[in-house]
């Protein structure tokens, strides 16, 4: 059943009487989910590189420890940790080394399965609330060359591995539009008005806005409760992503601040709590 706007405005007024909003860390993320309804929160990530599972599985051990360090030091843990959601789409015939177009789209289908019939069939209104269904992560053999990891601890404590700061991952806009061509030439003229002598060139494109972009592989889940936040998608794509980071050179590793993931120790303790 398809929701009119004056029902979805009623359910979400009525989950929101007599709330308190959250306020201070990720409190975007909370007043989301009272807001909708919807408690699962965190971005899909699309699979693209395949050739060493192992070195894959590192990656993810190693990013969801440090996103458990984030909530942790939030003192959110046990309030948002049960809903965090891990969805990692693979497919490697589809997603390997593939344009950031062919991931939007892949993207977008699964966002159309989960209204239809997924996690959102009874309010699929969500979709356009929640950074979830906007957003996705993509990784591909770029992303994880740049990624290093590094001991943190101390010889009385131990030592465990842990994702540095240098790394990258890339963000894609679902909601970007390609130009067609007519749209492309309005656009040129547009720029040719304004003065505008246009970007190094992206993806086929010397527009500002490519759609997507590499983002730091720490801080997750700051910057998922900063895309919930208000604002036009727009504004927020622009504001909290896109502004200064337009992708016109691949990410590098920085092995002064750690090793490649190929050196990580298989099946240790990840992140920087130490428990003995």
């Amino acid at each position: 059943m398809v929701l009119s706007r004056l029902t979805k405005s009623s359910i979400l007024t009525s989950y929101l009487e007599g709330y308190q909003s959250a306020s201070g860390d990720l409190a975007t993320i909370i007043n989301n989910s009272v807001a909708t309804g919807f408690f699962k929160w965190g971005f899909v990530i699309l699979r693209g590189v395949y050739d060493n599972d192992d070195e894959w599985q590192t990656f993810l051990n190693l990013f969801k420890a440090a996103i458990a360090d984030e909530l942790h030091d939030s003192k959110l843990e046990d309030q948002l940790g049960p809903h965090l959601e891990w969805t990692v789409i693979e497919d490697r015939t589809a997603l390997e080394s593939a344009s950031k177009a062919t991931v939007r789209t892949r993207f977008l289908a699964w966002v159309e399965e989960q209204k239809r019939d997924g996690e959102i069939a009874d309010r699929p209104w969500a979709a356009g609330y929640l950074p979830r269904y906007k957003f996705c992560l993509y990784v591909d053999e770029v992303c994880i060359k740049s990624i290093v990891a590094r001991l943190h601890g101390g010889k009385l404590i131990g030592f465990q591995w842990c994702l540095s700061s240098t790394g990258s991952v890339v963000i894609v806009n679902g909601l970007h539009q390609d130009y067609t061509p007519e749209e492309k030439d309005d656009a040129d003229d547009d720029e040719e008005e304004d003065d505008d002598e246009g970007y190094m060139e992206v993806d086929g494109t010397t527009h500002y806005d490519v759609g997507w972009a590499y983002i730091g592989v720490l801080g997750y889940a700051e910057l998922y409760s900063n895309l919930g936040s208000g604002g036009s998608h727009g504004q927020i794509w622009d504001g909290m992503v896109y502004r200064g980071r337009r992708p016109e050179r691949d990410p590098e590793p920085d092995y002064d601040y750690g090793r490649p993931l190929s050196e990580v120790e298989r099946g240790a303790k990840y992140g920087q709590r130490i428990k003995k």
